[in-house]
């Protein structure tokens, strides 16, 4: 995670062999990809094709970020191997000091809400 100006946290997620859709950097051109943001968390789910008979499933739900988030603002980009979010902060304050525990990510016990 990067904290920039203007109150966004930038977050890096690799997805190894994901690859951006021509003229539309929300797609993957080599497979499935969703994003959803909720008000203080996110999750990114991804069925990525590694050849006519490998297809890697891939999620990450992150359940609690250290404050409210925009979802209307806060977008999504694929990069080669990469999704890079962009998560515009409700309040301009900075996560630095909360991030030092790391975040709540559910786990696959979990039941969905």
């Amino acid at each position: 995670m990067t904290e920039e100006d203007g109150g966004m946290m930038i977050v890096k997620v690799v997805v190894d062999g994901i690859k951006a859709k021509f003229l539309n950097k929300k797609k993957a051109s080599n497979g499935d990809l969703e994003v959803s943001f909720e008000k203080q968390g996110f999750c990114l789910s991804a069925c990525i094709e590694h050849g006519k008979s490998d297809v890697r499933k891939w999620e990450l739900q992150i359940k609690r970020l250290p404050s409210p988030i925009d979802q209307n603002k806060s977008t999504w980009e694929v990069r080669k191997d990469l999704v890079v979010l962009s998560l515009h902060k409700v309040d301009d304050i900075s996560w630095a000091p909360m991030l030092r525990r790391g975040l709540e990510q559910a786990d696959s016990s979990d039941e969905e809400d």
